[in-house]
Protein backbone atom coordinates (compact mmCIF):
# COMPACT_ATOMS: atom_id res chain seq x y z
CA UNK A 1 0.00 0.00 0.00
CA UNK A 2 1.07 3.74 -0.95
CA UNK A 3 0.09 6.88 1.34
CA UNK A 4 0.68 9.69 -0.12
CA UNK A 5 0.05 12.51 2.70
CA UNK A 6 -0.67 16.51 1.51
CA UNK A 7 -0.59 19.21 3.97
CA UNK A 8 -3.05 22.37 2.92
CA UNK A 9 -1.94 26.10 2.74
CA UNK A 10 -4.11 27.02 5.60
CA UNK A 11 -3.69 24.37 7.79
CA UNK A 12 -7.10 23.00 7.25
CA UNK A 13 -7.05 19.14 7.59
CA UNK A 14 -5.15 17.60 4.66
CA UNK A 15 -5.49 14.86 2.34
CA UNK A 16 -4.10 11.02 2.01
CA UNK A 17 -4.23 9.42 -1.12
CA UNK A 18 -4.36 5.62 -0.72
CA UNK A 19 -3.65 3.01 -3.30
CA UNK A 20 -3.61 -0.12 -2.13
CA UNK A 21 -1.91 -3.44 -3.36
CA UNK A 22 -5.57 -4.88 -4.23
CA UNK A 23 -5.72 -1.47 -7.14
CA UNK A 24 -8.07 0.56 -5.01
CA UNK A 25 -7.68 4.16 -5.17
CA UNK A 26 -9.42 6.58 -2.88
CA UNK A 27 -8.68 9.77 -1.31
CA UNK A 28 -9.42 10.29 2.50
CA UNK A 29 -9.83 13.58 4.30
CA UNK A 30 -7.82 14.01 7.44
CA UNK A 31 -8.82 14.65 11.12
CA UNK A 32 -8.27 17.75 12.23
CA UNK A 33 -5.81 20.34 10.94
CA UNK A 34 -3.02 22.88 12.84
CA UNK A 35 -0.61 20.28 14.17
CA UNK A 36 2.89 20.28 12.90
CA UNK A 37 2.22 16.45 11.18
CA UNK A 38 -1.08 15.28 9.95
CA UNK A 39 -2.92 13.15 11.86
CA UNK A 40 -3.01 10.20 9.67
CA UNK A 41 0.63 10.45 8.89
CA UNK A 42 1.45 10.21 13.04
CA UNK A 43 -0.56 7.07 13.01
CA UNK A 44 1.27 5.68 9.67
CA UNK A 45 4.69 6.44 11.58
CA UNK A 46 3.98 5.42 14.85
CA UNK A 47 2.08 1.58 13.44
CA UNK A 48 4.80 0.98 11.17
CA UNK A 49 7.66 1.57 14.41
CA UNK A 50 6.05 -0.22 16.37
CA UNK A 51 4.57 -2.55 14.17
CA UNK A 52 1.37 -2.54 14.50
CA UNK A 53 -0.94 -4.50 12.02
CA UNK A 54 -4.26 -4.28 12.74
CA UNK A 55 -4.06 -0.62 13.59
CA UNK A 56 -5.94 2.10 11.02
CA UNK A 57 -3.28 1.73 8.06
CA UNK A 58 -2.91 -1.99 8.38
CA UNK A 59 -6.86 -2.01 8.23
CA UNK A 60 -7.29 -0.25 5.40
CA UNK A 61 -4.38 -2.42 3.47
CA UNK A 62 -6.69 -5.32 4.40
CA UNK A 63 -9.16 -4.05 2.77
CA UNK A 64 -10.98 -1.65 4.92
CA UNK A 65 -12.63 1.61 4.10
CA UNK A 66 -13.88 4.01 6.75
CA UNK A 67 -16.20 6.26 5.55
CA UNK A 68 -18.33 7.50 3.92
CA UNK A 69 -17.45 10.41 5.46
CA UNK A 70 -14.40 12.03 4.29
CA UNK A 71 -13.83 9.32 1.94
CA UNK A 72 -13.44 9.86 -1.99
CA UNK A 73 -13.05 7.12 -4.33
CA UNK A 74 -10.76 7.51 -7.18
CA UNK A 75 -10.05 4.25 -8.66
CA UNK A 76 -10.78 0.60 -9.07
CA UNK A 77 -13.64 -1.11 -6.89
CA UNK A 78 -14.28 -1.13 -3.81
CA UNK A 79 -13.63 -4.30 -1.48
CA UNK A 80 -13.11 -6.22 1.58
CA UNK A 81 -14.37 -4.99 4.64
CA UNK A 82 -15.94 -1.24 5.99
CA UNK A 83 -14.87 -0.34 9.05
CA UNK A 84 -16.51 2.04 11.72
CA UNK A 85 -15.42 5.07 13.47
CA UNK A 86 -16.99 6.39 16.79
Amino acid sequence: MRLTFTRMADRRPGETLVERDDGVVFARRGAGGGADLPHDLVHALMETELRIADGIWGCVADGAVWGPCGTSPVAGRRTGRSARTG
